[in-house]
C-alpha cells in the first residue's frame, strides 16, 4: 500500500508541473498575439490544419512548432491503428522532443477486493491475471498529458506528407473552384460570372441573393473570393449576440482558415487591422473564447469542405500509386481479387464490423472477446481474430482476418457473400466471383486427431482438475484409465473422445495454468463428434465442456447416485449440437438431460435442441429435461462455489427438472428518444441506458451497475448487458410494447363483449332490429344513456395529410397535437367531419371539413375508383357485388376499426388521468 501511495504522489507531482506549464504556455501565447496582432494571421493559417484539435492543445502545439503539419502520439506513429492516417509505422527520430498536450486516455481499472486499482499500480501477478481475463476490469476515459510529435519529427519520407496534410497543386485550382461552387450552391447561393471592372470589385451580392464574380479573375483570386463568400455565409447562419467587431474578426478568421485548407495565401490580410478596431471599440477582449467559438464553427463546416475538395481533386499522381491504375490509358482498371482482399483487410476494422452486426464486445486484457462467443479473441492492433473452440492449423485455435470473420459470423460460411459485402465498403468496388487466390501453403487434412506427445507425468493435470476445478480425483482417474485424458509435454490437459471401438474421434486441449485460460480443438478432430463418457446407459447428460461433465459426475457421486445410470456427453461448444444427434443415431436414448450453461447462448441452444429432438427425432417432450445451474454460469462454477465454502454437494439440485430461465429483451435508449428526471441531455451530451418491458408493457430501465452511473456512450452500455439479456433495436422494443398493450386491450374488450352478450340473451324484443352500423349503435347508446352532448370544435391545429382505406373503412391521415394518426371520416347530411379524443374524459372534439378538403377527398375517391357506402354515418368502402355477406364483412371491418381507434384513444387517456371503465 505504501508503494502505491508513493507512486501516486510521484504521479500527482509530475501532473501538477505539467498542468502549470501547460496553462502558462497558453497564457503567454495569447498574450503575444494580443501584443503582436500579425501573429494571429499565422495562427489562423496553422488552425486550418489543427481545427479538429482542442483549442488549448492547438495553442500549445503552435507555441512550440508553428509550422507543424500533423501531430500524434509516439504509440500512434509506431503502431498505427484505426483513426490514424498512417498505415505504416514511422519511428520518431533520435533526440526529438514531444509536445505535451491533454488527450482523452482510456484508463484500465482492475476490480480487486472491491476496489478499482489502476493497471499500472497493480502487482505483476495481478497484471498477468488481468491479461488472462481472470480479473474483471473497467475502462474509463479521462484526460491526461501525453507527448505528441509532428510528422517532420519522424522518419516518414517528405513525399508521403500528402497523406497527413493535403497540399493542392496550382494545376488543381480550377477543380477547387468547382468544388467551392458546389458547396455554395448547396447553401442556396447561385454563382455566375460577368464583367465587374466598372464596379472595381471581385464579387458582389445581387438583390436576388445570387453571387456574381468578376469573369477575369485568376483561379487563385476566384478561390479567395469564394472563401470570403463561404465564411460570410457560415457566419450569417449562426444565431448569436456577437458585436459587429467580434463578428467581423471571426468572419475574417474563418476565411483565413478556409484559404489555408484550399492552399492559397493572400499577400496582405486585414486581420491585424480588424483586431485593432476591436480593441479600440472599448469592448473587453476575450480572445480565447472567440477562438473557441470559431473552432466550433470550423468543425461543423470544414470537414465537409475538405471531403468535397478531395472528391474534385484526386490527383493523377496519387491515383497512379493505387492498385489497378492503368498508367498508359490514365484510368482505373479492375483490381485483382487478391489486391481487393488486401485492401479490405487494411480499411475495415473487425471491432467496428462486429458491433455493426449486433455482437457485443467484451474487454479481455489487451484483446476483445464476444459476449455471444466467449472463445473468440480479437486483436485490434493487428486487426485479426482467433477462435479457441475451433481447430486451427497449429492446433491452438482458428485465426483469420476480417474476411474470415465476416464469412463465419455474419454470412454463415459463405465466402463469396462476405467478399461481396466487404468489397462494397471499400470505395464501392465489387468482388468478382471465380477462382479464389491460391493458398500460400497446402493445408493437410487428417482422418483422426493429431494427438500431442504425452508428458513424463500427470502432476500438473491432476493438480489443476482436483485443486483448481474441484473435480473428484476418482473421476479424473477413470478418465485416464479409459484413455480419455492425459497431460502433454507442455503440461496441458488433453481430452480425447473415442468411438465404441476405442478409436480417437475428437480431442481438445485445456491449459493448466491458473493465470492463462487456454482452450482449443486439436487438428484433425471431427467437429461433428463430442467427447462422450460411455456407460451404454439409456439416459444421457449433455454439457458444453468436458470439465462440466466431470463436475456433474462429481456432484452425482457425492449425492450417492450410481454414475453408470447415465452417459455423459460434452458438445465442446454451445453451437455443436450435431454431436448429440450423432450419438442418438448410434445409441438411441430413452431420456435426455440438457445441462448447458446458464447464459444467453446456452439457454437458446437448449431450446433449439429440444425443438429439434421433438420435431426431427420424434422424442416426446416429457423425455427431455432441462438442468440449469441455479446460481452460477455453468456446473463447474456451481461445484467450485460449494467446495470453496465447504458446503455439502447434496444441496445442489442437479436432478430436479426445471424450466429454462427466461430470456429478457433489452434495448439501448438515449435522451434523443426520451428525457425524464435523472435521464437528460447534459451539456450537449446525450445519456444512454438499457431498458426493457415489464409485464404491463411499460418501458423500465435495466440495472447494469450497483451505483447510479451515467453513460454517455452506447458502447459503454452495451458492454454491460446482464446475463440472459438479449439486445434488440429500440424500434423492435417499441413494437413489442405495442403488441403487449394491444393484447391486453383486446382481452379487456373481449371480456366486456361476453358480458354484454350474456345480458342481452335475457332480453327478448319482438320488434325487428334495424340494420345499424357500429358507429350508429355508439351514437344511439350515448343518447339512450343520457351522455350525448354537443361535441365542441377542435381547439388545436389539425392538419389533413391524406386519405386511405383501412380495413374497409375510409380514414383520414392527420397531424394533431404533435402526433400523426388515422381517424375515421363521419357524415351528417352534407357535413363531413373527424372526431378526436374520448367522451369518457371530455376530450372528444370535432373537426369539420372545409370545402376545398371535401373536393380533395372526392378527387382521391375518383382517382382510386373507390365507391363510398353512405348509408352509415362512418364512411366505408362499397363493394361492387353487395350481398348480405359483404354487408356483414363491412360491419365487421368497421367494428374492428372502431376497436382500434378506441384502443389508441384509451392509451392516450391513460396518460391524462386514470379511468376505471371505458364508456362509449
Amino acid at each position: 500500500m505504501e508503494r502505491d501511495q508513493i507512486n501516486m504522489r510521484t504521479w500527482v507531482t509530475q501532473a501538477e508541473r505539467d498542468q502549470k506549464n501547460y496553462e502558462y504556455t497558453i497564457k503567454q501565447t495569447l498574450k503575444g498575439m494580443d501584443e503582436h496582432p500579425e501573429r494571429i494571421e499565422k495562427f489562423f493559417e496553422f488552425s486550418s490544419r489543427f481545427y479538429r484539435y482542442n483549442l488549448n492543445n492547438s495553442l500549445m502545439i503552435y507555441s512550440n512548432n508553428p509550422n507543424a503539419l500533423y501531430c500524434q502520439s509516439y504509440a500512434a506513429w509506431n503502431h498505427p491503428t484505426e483513426g490514424t492516417k498512417n498505415q505504416e509505422a514511422y519511428r520518431i527520430k533520435k533526440n526529438e522532443k514531444g509536445i505535451k498536450v491533454y488527450v482523452p486516455v482510456e484508463v484500465t481499472l482492475l476490480k480487486i477486493d472491491g476496489e478499482l486499482v489502476p493497471l499500472e499500480m497493480a502487482t505483476k501477478e495481478e497484471q498477468i491475471q488481468y491479461q488472462a481475463g481472470e480479473i474483471e476490469s473497467v475502462i474509463q476515459t479521462r484526460y491526461g498529458m501525453k507527448a505528441v510529435f509532428d510528422v517532420a519529427q519522424t522518419v516518414c519520407p517528405i513525399e508521403m506528407y500528402q497523406h497527413f496534410h493535403r497540399q493542392y497543386h496550382e494545376t488543381e485550382r480550377e477543380q477547387l473552384v468547382k468544388g467551392m461552387t458546389e458547396i455554395l450552391e448547396g447553401m442556396e447561393y447561385q454563382i455566375r460570372y460577368q464583367n465587374l471592372f466598372d464596379l472595381g470589385k471581385d464579387w458582389i451580392f445581387t438583390e436576388s441573393g445570387n453571387v456574381v464574380l468578376h469573369e477575369n479573375l485568376h483561379p487563385e483570386e476566384k478561390l479567395s473570393a469564394l472563401a470570403e463568400i463561404y465564411s460570410k455565409a457560415v457566419m450569417g447562419m449562426e444565431e448569436s449576440r456577437r458585436s459587429p467587431e467580434v463578428l467581423q474578426f471571426q468572419t475574417e478568421g474563418l476565411r483565413l482558415m478556409t484559404e489555408g485548407v484550399l492552399g492559397i495565401k493572400r499577400d496582405r490580410t486585414e486581420i491585424a487591422e480588424i483586431y485593432g478596431q476591436w480593441k479600440q471599440s472599448g469592448q473587453k477582449i476575450h480572445l480565447q473564447q472567440t477562438f473557441q467559438e470559431l473552432y466550433q464553427m470550423a468543425r461543423k463546416g470544414l470537414p465537409h469542405l475538405e471531403q468535397t475538395m478531395e472528391r474534385y481533386t484526386v490527383s493523377q499522381e496519387t491515383r497512379q500509386t493505387e492498385p489497378g491504375f492503368n498508367k498508359r490509358k490514365g484510368q482505373e482498371t479492375k483490381m485483382t481479387n487478391q489486391e481487393l482482399m488486401d485492401l479490405i483487410k487494411q480499411q475495415i476494422q473487425i471491432t467496428d464490423y462486429a458491433r455493426e452486426n449486433g455482437y457485443t464486445l467484451v474487454r479481455a486484457g489487451r484483446y476483445y472477446s464476444l459476449k455471444e462467443h466467449d472463445s473468440v479473441r480479437i486483436d485490434p492492433n493487428r486487426n485479426c481474430y482467433w477462435q479457441n473452440s475451433v481447430a486451427g492449423r497449429t492446433g491452438i485455435g482458428k485465426g483469420d482476418s476480417i474476411i474470415g470473420f465476416a464469412k463465419d459470423f455474419v454470412h454463415h460460411g459463405d465466402l463469396h457473400e462476405a467478399l461481396k459485402e466487404l468489397s462494397g465498403r471499400v470505395r464501392g468496388m465489387t468482388y468478382s466471383p471465380g477462382a479464389l487466390p491460391a493458398a500460400r501453403e497446402e493445408i493437410k487434412k487428417y482422418d483422426s486427431p493429431q494427438l500431442p506427445p504425452r508428458g513424463e507425468n500427470m502432476h500438473r493435470m491432476f493438480a489443476y482438475l482436483t485443486k483448481s476445478r474441484y473435480v473428484d480425483p476418482d473421476i479424473v482417474q477413470e478418465f485416464v484409465n479409459r484413455k480419455m485424458l492425459y497431460q502433454d509435454q507442455r503440461g496441458n490437459c488433453v481430452f480425447v473422445g473415442r468411438d465404441t471401438d476405442g478409436k480417437a474421434e475428437t480431442a481438445c486441449l485445456r491449459g493448466t495454468l491458473s493465470d492463462v485460460h487456454f482452450t482449443g480443438d486439436i487438428e484433425g478432430s471431427d467437429a461433428r463428434k463430442g467427447i462422450c463418457f460411455r456407460n451404454h446407459a439409456d439416459k444421457v447428460i449433455v454439457t458444453e465442456s468436458v470439465i462440466d461433465s466431470m463436475s456433474v459426475m462429481s456432484i452425482l457421486k457425492e449425492q450417492g447416485v450410481d454414475l453408470k445410470t447415465y452417459d455423459y456427453l460434452s458438445l465442446n461448444g454451445v453451437g455443436k449440437a450435431e454431436a448429440l444427434y450423432h450419438l442418438l443415431k448410434e445409441e438411441p436414448k430413452a431420456e435426455i438431460l440438457l445441462a448447458l450453461d446458464r447464459d444467453l447462448g446456452g439457454v437458446k441452444a437448449m431450446k433449439q435442441i429440444s425443438e429439434t429432438l421433438q420435431n426431427t427425432y420424434g422424442i416426446a417432450d416429457e423425455k427431455i429435461s432441462f438442468h440449469v445451474p441455479p446460481h452460477k454460469k455453468d456446473w463447474n462454477e456451481e461445484l467450485t462455489e460449494k467446495m470453496r465454502k465447504f458446503q455439502p454437494l447434496k444441496n445442489i439440485p442437479f436432478l430436479e427438472k426445471a424450466a429454462l430461465p427466461e430470456i429478457h429483451y433489452c434495448a439501448v435508449q438515449s435522451t434523443k428518444q426520451v428525457e425524464e428526471i435523472g435521464f437528460r441531455n447534459r451539456d450537449g451530451k446525450d445519456q444512454y441506458r438499457l431498458v426493457e418491458l415489464d409485464a404491463d408493457g411499460k418501458i423500465i430501465p435495466v440495472t447494469v451497475t450497483k451505483t447510479n452511473t451515467m453513460f454517455f456512450s452506447a458502447r459503454e452500455v452495451m458492454e454491460r448487458i446482464p446475463n440472459l439479456y438479449e439486445r434488440i433495436s429500440y424500434e423492435q422494443l417499441l413494437k413489442m410494447q405495442k403488441d403487449i398493450q394491444t393484447a391486453q386491450w383486446e382481452h379487456t374488450v373481449e371480456g366486456e363483449q361476453k358480458k354484454e352478450q350474456t345480458e342481452s340473451q335475457g332480453r327478448v324484443s319482438k320488434e325487428e332490429k334495424p340494420d345499424l352500423s357500429r358507429a350508429e349503435q355508439i351514437l344511439q347508446d350515448r343518447k339512450k344513456n343520457g351522455v350525448a352532448r354537443e361535441i365542441p370544435e377542435q381547439k388545436g391545429t389539425l392538419e389533413l395529410l391524406g386519405y386511405q382505406v383501412d380495413q374497409g373503412v375510409l380514414v383520414a391521415r392527420i397531424q394533431y397535437k404533435g402526433e400523426e394518426t388515422l381517424e375515421g371520416i363521419w357524415k351528417n347530411g352534407d357535413e363531413l367531419y373527424i372526431l378526436t379524443g374520448m367522451e369518457v374524459n371530455h376530450s372528444l372534439e370535432k373537426y369539420s371539413f372545409r370545402q376545398e378538403e371535401k373536393e380533395e377527398l372526392q378527387t382521391f375517391l375518383k382517382e382510386n375508383q373507390i365507391e363510398v357506402e353512405e348509408k352509415y354515418q362512418m364512411l366505408s368502402v362499397k363493394e361492387q357485388k353487395e350481398t348480405q355477406r359483404s354487408v356483414e364483412q363491412t360491419l365487421e371491418k368497421t367494428t374492428q376499426f372502431l376497436q382500434s381507434v378506441g384502443r389508441k384513444e384509451m392509451e392516450k387517456s391513460q396518460k391524462i388521468q386514470p379511468v376505471n371503465e371505458l364508456q362509449l
